[in-house]
């Protein structure tokens, strides 16, 4: 009797198999369809700011971009004192030197496009955060070399 109700129960044929894998695989493409959802959102989100950031470089003259010297006066204190500094307090609490690097460079790294997309979200004036981040992205060719002399 016990083993008609174990084969009944449990071994029921294909009913059984299907009731047990079509969720399973169900859950498993939700899953995967998700990632690739994120994957593809993430991406897009990535080239619209760099668009929002192209749009807003070609409204100005070009001259307007490199003629501020307070600008400049930021970057040298936003990507070299401030990195340079944190590297020296980080080298006496900080033992690995891999750690140590990934730190200076996250420092020392230019301006991201978060503070324009938020100002012109808001209505506020972007002409400032997109000098500051066009500035800071083509000097960190020169400003992260001598950041990393450093460590």
């Amino acid at each position: 009797m016990i083993g008609f109700f174990i084969k009944k129960n449990f071994f029921d044929g294909w009913d059984n198999l299907l009731s047990l894998v079509f969720p399973n695989l169900l859950i498993f493409a939700l899953v995967v369809g998700g990632y690739f959802v994120a994957d593809v959102a993430l991406n897009l989100s990535l080239l619209l700011s760099m668009l929002v950031l192209g749009i807003a470089v070609a409204q100005m003259p070009l001259k307007e971009i490199f003629c501020h010297a307070k600008d400049y006066l930021f970057i040298l204190v936003r990507m070299i004192v401030l990195p340079v500094l944190c590297v020296l307090l980080l080298r006496n609490f900080v033992a690995d030197p891999l750690i140590l690097g990934v730190c200076c460079l996250m420092v020392s790294v230019p301006a991201a496009n978060l503070p324009m997309m938020c100002s012109r979200e808001y209505g506020l004036r972007t002409a400032e955060l997109t000098r500051i981040i066009i500035l800071s992205t083509l000097l960190s060719v020169l400003t992260i070399p001598v950041v990393v002399s450093f460590m």
